[in-house]
């Protein structure tokens, strides 16, 4: 998914910081990936309309919810 070698060739103009380095800014974060994850992980299941309790559902969720409970986000 993605652009295939975009990492790689952005590596020299990256740098690492702590998500503390926001605060009080506006930030969007794609969580295509998440879903995705998430998604492939139980198609069946969702595909048939069946409950899943599948890691992948749970840790999406479990992601959304660590950005909003430190504050880091509103949904």
């Amino acid at each position: 998914m993605g652009i295939s070698g975009l990492l790689p060739v952005l590596k020299s103009i990256t740098e690492a910081k702590s998500i503390e380095t926001y605060q009080g800014h506006t930030l969007a974060i794609d969580g295509y990936c998440w879903l995705h994850r998430a998604a492939y992980t139980c198609s069946q299941e969702i595909c048939l309309g069946q409950e899943t309790d599948k890691f992948a559902i749970h840790n999406t969720m479990h992601q959304l919810k660590t950005l909003t409970n430190f504050d880091y986000a509103d949904m």
